[in-house]
């Protein structure tokens, strides 16, 4: 298992939007159904997770891991995606 460096900005970094997303999920789930505050609440939430597997995706990339990197950054683009379909419904891909 790897040596995790708390002290890193990089960990810092996802531990905070790790906390956000938390923190963004509880208020999705407890808006009602049609509500804008719970769609906009979940495309908050597939962006942050979009930014924290680009983290991991930067990472590999830096360390010449070609698979966990194109994996990352595949899911990193479909949460993109689901974050415009979201916000834009009229937008087909």
């Amino acid at each position: 298992m790897e040596n995790i460096n708390i002290h890193s900005k990089m960990f810092q970094f996802r531990v905070l939007l790790s906390v956000l997303a938390i923190i963004i999920a509880i208020v999705g789930f407890t808006q009602p159904v049609d509500s804008y505050t719970q769609t906009y609440a979940r495309a908050t939430l597939s962006l942050l997770l979009s930014t924290v597997m680009g983290t991991y995706a930067f990472e590999r990339l830096q360390e010449k891991k070609w698979l966990p990197f194109s994996a990352y950054a595949l899911v990193s683009l479909l949460n993109i995606s689901v974050v415009i379909q979201t916000i834009f419904p009229n937008v087909h891909f």
